[in-house]
């Protein structure tokens, strides 16, 4: 396990072995364990899993984030996913979020709304060369990049977790006080 900026991270396996994957039963204890020393929790969760197994992971999950990006093959994909989900008895918990959305989509929102039959809940502007910066670092964006796409992330995650962010204007203001 990693930890750093108060974020913990358990990374996938050392070694590539093509087609292997986590037994859904063991990942279901590992997101247990998860459960109880942290207060959140997020897994990325193979797409070779197979309607059993996002069953009994959507069973222990309080909400599902589906993520995808403005492209067909992406929206074709969600769309399966999202009917897979329902099936499952998830509905309620479903979020989808547009990751690298710009004003020059091909696709507008309201079409993809209306294909995938969801609102969109999230928008995350695209930044590519910000994310990659990150990624290649190994740094979290928000930690050292001031973009739009950084502060979508911020409030993001306070919108999901319930934490507010802090009020800049108290921090400037606190100076003089």
């Amino acid at each position: 396990m990693c930890s750093a900026n108060g974020i913990s991270v358990l990374p996938g396996p050392k070694d590539f072995r093509p087609g292997q994957t986590i037994p859904v039963d063991a990942a279901v204890r590992i997101l247990d364990v998860a459960s109880r020393a942290f207060t959140h929790v997020v897994a990325d969760i193979p797409h070779s899993w197979g309607e059993d197994e996002l069953k009994q992971i959507t069973e222990i999950s309080t909400r599902i984030l589906v993520v995808l990006t403005p492209e067909v093959p992406a929206l074709w994909r969600t769309t399966r996913l999202l009917q897979v989900l329902e099936t499952a008895g998830a509905a309620e918990k479903l979020q989808v979020i547009l990751n690298r959305s710009q004003k020059s989509d091909g696709i507008s929102e309201k079409e993809i709304e209306k294909v995938l039959k969801f609102p969109l809940n999230w928008k995350l502007p695209n930044n590519y060369s910000a994310a990659i910066n990150a990624i290649n670092s190994g740094r979290p964006l928000v930690e050292f990049n001031h973009s739009e796409l950084a502060s979508s992330y911020k409030e993001f995650a306070s919108r999901l977790s319930g934490i507010p962010l802090p009020d800049k204007r108290r921090k400037i203001f606190g100076l003089f006080s």
